[in-house]
């Protein structure tokens, strides 16, 4: 800003990006997802054990293995965390490009490549921003379904806390 730079902030919207892939997912999905992300927080490593861990790593993107990782699990992950917003900040960069004689961007490590893919391709903008529509209620079955996915969490959460 300081050499008349202008600041472009040309991700998609965090709100979107994270209903979007909420929505996405299945019901069992969301279950497991929540299980997930409570037992993996109890098994954190120390600050001394993950800093050994980012200097090995120091040349990846840890962002991107995370949800590499986890997209084994959840499909629908990697392709809003990752490839939809590679498609919006592709889109979004060449627009800035064609309107400006010079541009810096700095994006994550994981994203480069996405960029590169669909650099100058055709996208759908509008369908990157769009909120999934909410299912019309829900049946008794997936009432009963998603009390008994987060009654195994929490049973499970508090058993493994015990144990510490």
């Amino acid at each position: 800003m300081t050499y008349g730079g202008k600041v472009i902030l040309g991700d998609r919207p965090v709100q979107i990006t994270l209903r979007r892939t909420w929505g996405k997912m299945s019901l069992w999905h969301r279950a497991k997802f929540l299980y997930y992300i409570v037992f993996q927080s109890l098994f954190l490593p120390s600050p001394e054990d993950l800093n050994k861990m980012l200097k090995d790593m120091d040349d990846v993107d840890m962002l991107t293995l995370v949800i590499q990782e986890m997209s084994k699990a959840f499909p629908s992950l990697m392709e809003t965390l990752l490839h939809e917003r590679d498609m919006y900040m592709s889109s979004k960069l060449l627009k800035v490009a064609r309107e400006h004689s010079s541009v810096v961007a700095v994006v994550g490590k994981g994203h480069v490549s996405g960029i590169k893919k669909n650099w100058q391709q055709p996208i759908e903008v509008q369908r990157l921003m769009e909120l999934p529509v909410p299912r019309k209620g829900a049946s008794k079955l997936k009432i009963l379904a998603s009390i008994g996915a987060v009654s195994t969490v929490v049973a499970s959460g508090i058993y493994i806390w015990g144990k510490k």
